[in-house]
């Protein structure tokens, strides 16, 4: 009885700690996108990346980024919708930090965009992996 108990406790656990990281990638994911884009600044994504990202695409480089999709498309409108989640082990082992990617929709002006992240928690943290946004218009 008492080992039932261990495992329902320790499941109960893993079940709390992954809804608290869900909803706290997520609204790191749609306020940093938000942030972002209405200052049209990147600094404050520059501030949360992952050193592998940095290794990959220098401050400047995201911050080119971030200027450019405004610059391009025009102000930022709206956030229609973010889909996604984080992948957060139930158990207290694991063999890798938790992880998480989104995607939300953008509008700009009249035009839509989708920014696409990865994310990793680690000390504490969650810190971006991947960011990119897509769109026709950036393609052309």
């Amino acid at each position: 009885m008492a080992s039932l108990v261990i495992i329902v406790a320790i499941l109960a656990w893993g079940i709390f700690r992954k809804m608290t990281m869900d909803e706290a990638s997520r609204q790191l994911a749609i306020s940093t996108t938000e942030e972002i884009f209405s200052s049209a600044s990147g600094n404050l994504l520059v501030q949360r990346v992952h050193p592998t990202l940095l290794a990959q695409r220098p401050p400047e480089s995201l911050n080119g980024l971030v200027d450019s999709v405004p610059r391009i498309m025009g102000p930022l409108e709206s956030i229609s919708s973010i889909s996604g989640a984080s992948d957060v082990s139930l158990m207290p082992v694991s063999f890798g930090p938790p992880t998480a990617s989104y995607e939300i929709q953008l509008t700009f002006g009249e035009i839509r965009a989708t920014a696409l992240m990865e994310l990793v928690y680690e000390q504490g943290n969650w810190w971006f992996t991947a960011y990119r946004v897509d769109s026709p218009l950036l393609l052309n």
